[in-house]
Order: structure tokens, then sequence, then C-alpha cells
């Protein structure tokens, strides 16, 4: 694990999707949103990003505000409440990278948020998980990510 204040990441031509929903149904989205690319010949070009807004819980299950943006190859005029945004940046952020196996991601973001204290970082716009292998598939037995807390000043 290494950590990394004041840095700054930058995609540009991402496809977006802004969803409230739990763990499962999020991931449900991720796996729709990389068929509607599969479908429709888009290719990925950069790492998956899920920025997370907030986290509540509501009746005993844990309600995510989160978007998923994904770098694609082209500019698009998305169908099915899927968004096009020209980039998506965060600056003045601190970075976590991680190497874990995927179902202890949400101990790594506990790390990530103790990192977060233990430097005085003020929690300010979203937390963004950046991942170049989707946790999705099967047969990933370690996987390399990075967390983010910064500002994103292009919202």
């Amino acid at each position: 694990m290494t950590f990394e204040p004041g840095q700054e990441f930058f995609c540009e031509k991402l496809i977006s999707l802004r969803k409230q929903g739990t763990l499962s149904e999020i991931k449900t989205a991720a796996r729709q949103l990389g068929n509607y690319l599969k479908a429709n010949s888009i290719n990925k070009t950069g790492p998956t990003i899920t920025a997370i807004f907030s986290a509540e819980r509501n009746g005993g299950k844990t309600v995510l505000d989160t978007e998923i943006l994904i770098p694609v190859d082209r500019l698009f005029a998305p169908e099915c409440g899927y968004i096009f945004k020209s980039k998506f940046r965060l600056i003045n952020a601190a970075r976590l990278t991680f190497t874990t196996k995927p179902e202890r991601l949400h101990e790594s973001l506990a790390e990530f948020i103790r990192c977060v204290r233990d430097n005085q970082l003020c929690n300010t716009a979203m937390v963004c998980r950046v991942m170049g292998e989707e946790p999705y598939n099967s047969g990933i037995e370690d996987m390399t990510f990075d967390l983010y807390i910064g500002d994103n000043p292009t919202g």
C-alpha cells in the first residue's frame, strides 16, 4: 500500500451512470453498462471509476449514491439513462494504492479512511475507486486499484 497526497486524476470521453442503490444493485448496473458498451461496439480506453458521494443506512441496508464512469474511445449519444461526459478531473486528491483480493475492498476503504484521518486531510467532495481490472470477472486473485479523495471541479 502506498499513500500519496496532492495528486490529480484526469480522464476524457466518459460514459456515466449515477445511481442510488445497494452494493448488489450497483454491481448489476456496472455489468449492464459494460454490456451496453459491447452491444454498441464502444471500446473502453481506461480504468473504471466508481465515485461514491454518500452512503446511508435504509431499512437495514446500505444505500450508496454512486457514479460509474468509464473512459471510451469515441463521442456518441448514449441511451438508457447513461450520459456522456467530456472530462472527469480530481484535483488536490489523496491517493492510496492497494493490491488486494476483490472481496476485501471494504477493508481497503476502511484503511483509506484511517489514512485520510491520520494525515488530517479533509473529507471533500467524494471518494473514487479507480481500477484497471473488473472485480466482477471471475478468476481474479489479486487486483491493484487506487482510492482517491478530492475535489471534482468538473462536477
